[in-house]
């Protein structure tokens, strides 16, 4: 911790920018794939308890396929996957067939990058603000569970209990590092 505890005010909160801005994207990623994931997977335990063959799909989870346009399905380039700076670059749109990007992708990554800059403004590098920015992290990581859990619930499964729940654990966690540590 050490290393993180000499860095200047100014790197802090770069370093804190692109660190959220990284999780963000990761977050677009689990919000987009894990849906998918789990209709395939319910779609191969239903084949499977109806004594069918499960549908042979293409890999399909966090990691594979690669990034790519949903439209035209082109790869992407290294330099299309960075953090809200592709989105302006391509101006909202696909760098092979033009076909419109959601703004939910620079939003999230923004949201995520401002949320760790307002935690790195309020605390000095360290422990305890990478531990509100874990707290933080977990907030936002659950949203898009929220949505799965929202599709479920059109299906009949009840679950959003759970996460309106979970949804106090940032608030309940910063009360307690405010306490120990003092801060605000």
């Amino acid at each position: 911790m050490t290393a993180l505890n000499g860095l200047e005010p100014e790197q802090w909160l770069v370093l804190s920018a692109l660190l959220g801005l990284c999780i963000g994207s990761l977050l677009n990623v689990v919000a987009h794939r894990l849906p998918v994931m789990m209709q395939r997977a319910w779609d191969a335990d239903l084949a499977e308890a109806q004594g069918r063959e499960p549908e042979t799909l293409p890999r399909f989870n966090l990691f594979l396929p690669a990034s790519h346009c949903p439209a035209c399905k082109t790869k992407l380039k290294a330099w299309q996957n960075i953090p809200v700076l592709s989105y302006l670059l391509l101006r909202g749109k696909c760098g092979h067939c033009s076909s419109h990007i959601s703004l939910r992708y620079p939003f999230v990554e923004l949201l995520c990058g401002g949320l760790f800059v307002t935690v790195a403004l309020l605390n000095p590098p360290g422990l305890v603000a990478l531990a509100l920015m874990g707290s933080a992290l977990g907030w936002l990581a659950i949203q898009p569970f929220r949505r799965v859990c929202t599709t479920g619930q059109r299906c009949g499964w009840r679950g959003n209990w759970l996460f309106d729940t979970l949804d106090y654990l940032p608030t309940v966690q910063i009360g307690h590092w405010q306490r120990r540590y003092g801060i605000w």
